[in-house]
């Protein structure tokens, strides 16, 4: 069955940020130890950057949010160190929401025309994501709401070019660069040259992502033994699909190239 991409809702005037793709060379099956190295953990209380710093308060202290359950102090004489909190996504929950809504939805939410990206936000809530609340056309806020007056959510709760520019801006995920290293837990945004019902040129000058997939478990030792799970325009959605069987797929039914981008979520 052919899988049609979801059509970005990118506000007008915005562009897609940098990115680049995962490379399907042999080179690309080398490990890459980068993703091994220490985070930063990001904080998102508003005392706070979007590159994870901390603020300062007047009288020198470093002052952070705080864990469930920690407490923080200051005054003119003390400052309590306390552990920052982070937006971390525990991938086990991230898979078992994938595993049980794949195929049918959650009545909790609303149903999408193309709802690939409302299901992997939904998995990321599930798995600990905290809101970040903004305006809703900012690619620097993801929230949703229901029931309430419109909007009812982000633009980068539904759109999968907006999600993957927010993960960028929030650092709450990075680029895997090689196939060997992507695994369950991770994120595969996928774009096409092709939207049916968009303008063909307009987003391949964008470059936007029109599909995204949660990759929730592995068939073999090659990357196109990688199963994905995922919604679509298509109905029911997908459990465990093998990688290779839906990259064959793609470049069926879309102009090549289809170019994929995974994310590791921290």
């Amino acid at each position: 069955m052919t899988e049609f991409p979801e059509i970005v809702p990118v506000p007008e005037g915005a562009v897609a940020l940098p990115d680049t793709a995962v490379s399907l060379s042999p080179e690309a099956q080398l490990a890459d130890a980068s993703l091994d190295e220490e985070v930063t953990p990001i904080l998102p209380d508003s005392n706070v950057s979007t590159d994870g710093s901390s603020s300062a308060s007047a009288n020198g202290c470093v002052v952070g949010s705080t864990d469930v359950g920690a407490s923080s102090a200051s005054s003119d004489a003390t400052c309590v160190a306390v552990p920052p909190r982070r937006p971390y996504a525990d991938k086990e929950r991230l898979i078992a929401y994938a595993r049980e809504y794949a195929t049918v939805y959650n009545p909790a939410y609303r149903e999408f025309g193309n709802d690939c990206t409302n299901f992997v936000s939904q998995a990321l809530a599930s798995a600990g994501w905290q809101y970040r609340y903004g305006m809703w056309f900012s690619d620097e806020a993801w929230w949703y709401r229901d029931p309430s007056p419109s909007p009812k959510q982000s633009h980068t709760w539904g759109g999968s070019q907006n999600l993957a520019n927010f993960m960028e801006l929030s650092g709450r995920a990075k680029t895997i660069h090689h196939w060997a290293s992507v695994k369950p837990g991770d994120i595969i945004f996928v774009r096409y040259t092709f939207y049916p019902d968009g303008d063909r040129e307009a987003n391949r000058k964008a470059k936007n992502k029109g599909h995204t997939m949660i990759v929730t478990g592995k068939a073999g030792s090659s990357y196109l033994d990688l199963l994905v799970s995922y919604h679509s325009s298509d109905k029911p959605g997908r459990l465990d699909k093998r990688l290779g069987e839906f990259m064959a797929e793609a470049e069926a039914s879309n102009d090549p190239p289809v170019t994929y981008y995974p994310r590791r979520l921290k």
